[in-house]
């Protein structure tokens, strides 16, 4: 019998002063629509209302650019300069301020593309590399408000 009151007030106790479990939100998920903006650039929607919202509209520009890489042959025979093209590099890409705070950092793809919303400003934007080799020259850039900025990045192979 006493068993039974302890484990009696032990419930009551249990349902009335125990905090209720977190509930967390539902997850949003959106359709997988894009949108071209005013700006040339492309936007998925977004947000806890699967909403599209262009750069331009958060005051931030957008910055694309191609990362390449070459000399990709030691020596360039007659007929093979095609071959020996500078190749799409994907490499990640430090954004930083003048004063060299990081901003954020991005990746170029496989087919060397990348892109960036900033808003306006100066910026540096330095490859990041483990080895001296390649060498990847780092861009000092000034974006302006509305104005999409196109970059190219060359990457040095080394090979000679």
């Amino acid at each position: 019998m006493l068993t039974v009151g302890i484990g009696l007030c032990a419930g009551i106790i249990y349902f009335l002063f125990w905090p209720e479990p977190a509930r967390f939100p539902e997850p949003v998920y959106c359709t997988q629509d894009a949108m071209q903006c005013p700006d040339d650039t492309w936007v998925g929607r977004t947000g806890p209302n699967c909403e599209f919202v262009c750069p331009s509209s958060l005051g931030l520009t957008a910055v694309r650019g191609y990362v390449h890489i070459g000399p990709t042959c030691p020596v360039i025979r007659v007929g093979y300069e095609e071959e020996c093209q500078d190749r799409p590099y994907s490499v990640s890409i430090e954004v930083h301020y003048p004063n060299e705070k990081l901003y954020t950092i991005i990746k170029s793809d496989e087919v060397g593309v990348f892109s960036v919303n900033l808003p306006a400003g100066e910026y540096i934007l330095r490859p990041q590399l483990a080895n001296i080799l390649p060498a990847c020259e780092e861009k000092r850039i000034t974006v302006i408000e509305g104005k999409t900025l196109e970059v190219d990045i060359s990457c040095d192979s080394g090979i000679r």
